[in-house]
């Protein structure tokens, strides 16, 4: 009797393994760890955008990556080609992703569009040149006039209103950009 019993311990330890193992495989493959799953183009686009390589995303575009292409790493917030050039301040590439057909005015997940993704004077140029919104808002109500006001960025207020931009203009919160930048 002891050996059946035995028996039964084993079975019953090898299932309770097999679906504790089960459940690990399941928490590996979820896109929690992983994220999203997305083509191979996509990736090498934003692998190119990620490290300033031209030459790869224009291979990864002829192979049918999408300039709108969202990093599936949730610690990445959905950031697009578009957005990883703008941070990294790489013009040219900015330039050619725009000339591509990328959205200037596509926000990330956490809702931070490029215009204010390391502002300066050439990309901001190079923005509103494809017809991005000077108006738009990120989640936190900042827009590239409010963020030039902080930073007390002349040439750069210059630039925005020479593109048309009202510096008077009240923003959705109701407050005049040089009224918030001066903090009171």
């Amino acid at each position: 009797m002891s050996s059946f019993t035995g028996l039964l311990y084993k079975k019953k330890f090898l299932n309770e393994s097999l679906c504790f193992l089960f459940s690990i495989f399941l928490i590996l493959l979820s896109e929690q760890t992983f994220g999203k799953s997305i083509s191979n183009a996509d990736r090498k686009i934003l692998s190119a955008a990620i490290n300033g390589n031209s030459r790869l995303a224009k291979k990864a575009l002829q192979q049918g990556a999408s300039v709108h292409a969202r990093d599936p790493l949730e610690e990445n917030f959905g950031e697009t080609p578009l957005h990883k050039v703008a941070f990294n301040n790489d013009v040219e590439f900015l330039r050619f992703l725009l000339s591509e057909g990328a959205d200037p005015n596509l926000s990330d997940e956490r809702g931070e569009i490029t215009a204010v993704y390391r502002l300066s004077l050439e990309s901001v140029s190079a923005l509103l040149g494809a017809k991005a919104d000077p108006y738009l808002e990120t989640t936190s109500g900042i827009n590239p006039a409010v963020l030039a006001a902080d930073l007390c960025s002349i040439p750069l207020l210059q630039i925005l209103k020479k593109a048309g931009v009202d510096l008077n203009r009240l923003r959705e919160r109701f407050i005049s950009i040089f009224y918030r930048s001066a903090g009171v």
